[in-house]
C-alpha cells in the first residue's frame, strides 16, 4: 500500500497541498527534513503542485525532491520491511 504511486498521490494532491499552503516554520521544517531522510516522502512531494505551496515552503520543498522526480518511483523507493 505504501509503495502505490495512487496512494502516496493522493496523500500529496490532498492533505499534503493543504498543509504546505499556510505552513508554519515548524512544519516546513519538519517536511523537508523527513523528505530529505525517507524516499517515500521525498517521492510523494513529487506530486505536490508547488505553486499550491506558500512562498516560503516552495524553495525548500523543491530543493528537499531533488533530482527525483514521479517516473518509475517504485524502483526508487527502499523496500519497507
Amino acid at each position: 500500500m505504501y509503495d502505490d504511486p495512487q496512494f502516496l498521490f493522493l496523500v500529496a494532491a490532498g492533505s499534503s497541498e493543504e498543509m504546505l499552503h499556510r505552513p508554519s516554520r515548524e512544519v516546513i521544517d519538519r517536511v523537508v527534513t523527513e523528505g530529505k531522510k525517507n524516499t517515500r516522502i521525498r517521492w510523494m512531494l513529487t506530486g505536490i503542485y508547488l505553486h499550491a505551496a506558500s512562498d516560503e515552503a516552495r524553495p525548500e520543498i523543491a530543493t528537499a525532491i531533488g533530482t527525483m522526480t514521479e517516473s518509475n518511483p517504485v524502483s526508487q523507493l527502499s523496500v519497507r520491511k
